[in-house]
């Protein structure tokens, strides 16, 4: 089930875009750059683009959800939160997972 979350996670999302959105454009800012306000990463407040710009943070993503930051639909829950694709996802996120994820990013230093 794990392998099939972020799928479900971006086909949640993709029912939410309106068929006229443009595009995600990639963004100007570097991929080593973390929002300075972040306390500690964790699923209710840290956008994914910071999580990704972390390596460490990264591979717990990678982990717990292979294949989510790899998904054509990846640029537009960029800007989301973990909690935030979790209730798009229709269920296919188990807040298991989230908790899990939660704990190891508790783990990193920012």
């Amino acid at each position: 089930m794990r392998a099939t979350a972020p799928f479900f996670a971006a086909l949640a999302l993709a029912s939410a875009v309106p068929a006229y959105a443009e595009p995600a454009k990639p963004t100007t800012q570097p991929a080593t750059t973390v929002s300075a306000n972040i306390a500690r990463f964790d699923v209710e407040d840290t956008e994914l683009s910071d999580l990704i710009a972390n390596p460490a943070a990264k591979a717990v993503l990678d982990k717990h959800m292979p294949g989510l930051t790899s998904h054509p639909l990846f640029a537009f829950m960029r800007q989301m939160t973990l909690r935030e694709v979790q209730m798009a996802s229709s269920g296919a996120i188990p807040d298991q997972m989230l908790v899990a994820i939660d704990a190891d990013l508790a783990k990193i230093p920012v």
